[in-house]
């Protein structure tokens, strides 16, 4: 993964909340639900390792600097050859 691609990625998370708070309340309730849904399916596949996995593709992991949840998971399972 490049840096500009997990760059990309990373933003769309904050994007995400940056929405849910522009929202009226009740379409902000519906779709929070919806995103927590997909937040705890993730972590339901994934398990925390601190950001060990990532963090030799994303500097910002690698420095400490990157703190969101999602990055500090990796699969329960790594696909063969990762």
């Amino acid at each position: 993964m490049s840096v500009d691609a997990s760059s990309a990625a990373c933003g769309f998370g904050d994007a995400i909340e940056e929405y849910l708070d522009a929202m009226s309340s009740g379409l902000k309730e519906k779709v929070g639900r919806v995103v927590g849904g997909l937040d705890d399916r993730y972590s339901a596949v994934t398990v925390e390792d601190g950001g060990a996995e990532l963090a030799a593709y994303w500097r910002l992991l690698a420095d400490g600097r990157e703190c969101r949840w999602w990055w500090t998971r990796k699969p329960h399972v790594l696909p063969p050859g990762w």
